[in-house]
This record gives structure tokens, sequence and C-alpha cells, in this order.
């Protein structure tokens, strides 16, 4: 292979499997946000249309939709690469930052230069187009589709170093734990599932602060503080004035399904 491994997927959840945003079939992408995990629109509008099965499955790109993927450098080693897909749709891969080729049918090879990360970009040019189970491998061959894990849980995981949520299944479920400092602020700490590829942004969803006793603020503001590390993200919230200092406290759902804390590390 062109960087001495075993031939791999360095596509993640290439197969559409892991949905930890809940994009919902058919909704409009803004340029550069994220529905299925690890995958962007590259233009404003893109929608994906798909039925769900566990084992992934194919998606509908409206005309003039893109999606990208950003593979890490680390990943991807000086040599030849082949980008293949199921489905009608077009694709390119390109170094980040550089001129992108023309699009092409399935089979595209590449040589890469391993001095930068890598964008894996699939079109629907002119009309619909379908797309499914991409894969990008070493080597001017494409061979047997793989995928970037060996299982649905090694795949949410691989998911996980770029992005995390918690959504509250419950109305007032504790999401996060920490403890006041004073009246008005807090500070939180989250043990991350996976290790985050870099110290993550967070954003909330319908949250307040509680001291699961006597009183329920809403967040007002939530950043991460200095000493945050990407094993150990350390928050700084501030939230309506109620409570006292040093209680321990939560970050809670207000409601089922809709409230949620998500942390980015994305490229």
């Amino acid at each position: 292979t062109a960087d001495g491994y075993y031939s791999q997927n360095y596509i993640i959840n290439s197969a559409f499997q892991v949905n930890q945003r809940n994009y919902v079939s058919a909704a409009t992408l803004a340029s550069g946000s994220y529905g299925f995990d690890r995958w962007k629109s590259g233009a404003a509008g893109t929608t994906l249309t798909y039925t769900s099965a566990p084992q992934g499955q194919l998606v509908t790109m409206n005309s003039g939709g893109v999606i990208q993927q950003v593979i890490e450098r680390q990943n991807i080693s000086a040599g030849i690469y082949t980008l293949s897909w199921k489905g009608t749709a077009t694709g390119r891969v390109y170094n980040f930052g550089s001129t992108p080729p023309p699009y092409s049918d399935s089979g595209v090879v590449v040589t890469l230069d391993g001095l930068a990360n890598v964008v894996v970009e699939i079109a629907a040019v002119s009309a619909d187009k379908t797309l499914g189970f991409a894969q990008l491998e070493s080597g001017a061959v494409a061979s047997g589709f793989r995928r970037n894990a060996n299982s649905i849980q090694g795949e949410l995981a691989t998911c996980q170093r770029y992005y995390q949520r918690i959504t509250s299944i419950t109305a007032n479920a504790g999401l996060i734990s920490g403890h006041q400092i004073t009246t008005t602020e807090s500070r939180l700490l989250y043990s991350p599932a996976v290790v985050f590829r870099v110290v993550p942004s967070i954003s909330v969803n319908l949250c307040d602060m509680s001291d699961d006793v006597s009183f329920a603020s809403v967040v007002s503001t939530i950043t991460m503080l200095s000493g945050s590390s990407p094993q150990a993200p350390y928050m700084f919230v501030t939230h309506v004035a109620s409570g006292a200092a040093f209680r321990p406290i939560l970050l809670r759902g207000r409601s089922a399904s809709t409230s949620f804390v998500e942390f980015s590390a994305e490229l």
C-alpha cells in the first residue's frame, strides 16, 4: 500500500450509519454545516434524502448539492489513492487549500503528498444523485467496500473524536455536573466518551443550571476555560442569579429529545 500499512478505508462514517446530530431526511443544510457525522455541506441548500437502514444506506443528494469530509493529515501519508462509492454522484479528492480538480465518476485516482489535510468531496451536478458506501484507499485500483471501523461501536467512537452530543432523554435530566462559584457563575467538567481531536467548542440547547433541590436558572453563556484539554473539557457558565455559591450543580435538559449539549472538534 501507499503508506506501508494494511489497506483500509480512510473515510469515516462512509455508510452514513452515525447521526449524532439527528439529521432529518431532506433537511436543508447551510454551507459548512454538518448533517451525518463527519460529512458537512459544501454548498448552501444541500439536502440528503434517505431511509435509514442498520447497515447503512444510499442517500439522494439534491441537484447542486455538495458534501465534504476533511481527513486529517496525520492519517494520510504520501502516495497514490483511489476514491470509490456506490451511486450516481461524482467526486474529487484534493489537499485542503489547493485548487480542486474537476468532478469524476467513481474510481477517482489521485496522488497525495501528505502535506495537508485532505478533502473528499461528492456532488450532485445538474440533477439529483445518489451516494453511499464511499471509500478512500491506498493504491490505484478500487477494491471491495470496507468500513473505517470493524463495528458500529467503533464507527461511533471514531466519529466522537470530532463531535459528541449529550441529549436529554427526559425533562430535567442531568447532563453534566459541576459546582457554583458565585450565584451567577458555575464551572463544569466533562469526561468525554473519546478524547477529542483538540479542545472542543461547546453549545447548548434548552438547558438550565440546577442544584437539583431549590432552583433552576437559564444558561446565559457557556465557554471553555483555558485549563481545558481534549481529555478534560472544563467549562465556565454564566446563568440567571439563583442558588448559593459552592453548591454542586447540574447542567440539565429542559425537555426530552430537544435539549442537548454538543462539543465540536471538527476540522
